[in-house]
């Protein structure tokens, strides 16, 4: 997964299973109640963490660069998680609205 996060376009964004973000969170927790237990699954919960950071960012700048463009197409919003799809839609107002404010302060210098 981290691989095609890595390999796709800025304008692309790949389909996550359903339930991702909660799914890893538990997966996360349990993984580090274990290596609080069993110290040599300390290294695993590291590395899981990591990789973990390593899609968060990727998709995180994808959707910076999906929110501050052009709109997009339902196909390519319809990849984003719930949780992603929020992010996006705030993204994309806030983006926006400051977008016009120095469009509109920009033509009122000219004046």
């Amino acid at each position: 997964m981290q691989w095609k996060e890595r390999v796709q376009k800025i304008g692309q964004i790949t389909k996550l299973p359903e339930n991702f973000y909660p799914k890893l969170r538990r997966y996360l927790k349990e993984l580090k109640e274990t290596a609080s237990k069993k110290p040599e699954k300390m290294r695993e919960y590291e590395k899981v963490i990591q990789l973990t950071r390593d899609i968060v960012n990727s998709r995180l700048k994808k959707i910076v660069s999906l929110a501050s463009a052009p709109a997009q197409t339902e196909q390519i919003l319809r990849n984003l998680t719930e949780e992603e799809r929020f992010l996006y839609d705030r993204l994309y107002k806030l983006i926006s609205e400051w977008r016009t404010q120095i469009i509109e302060y920009e033509e009122e210098g000219e004046e």
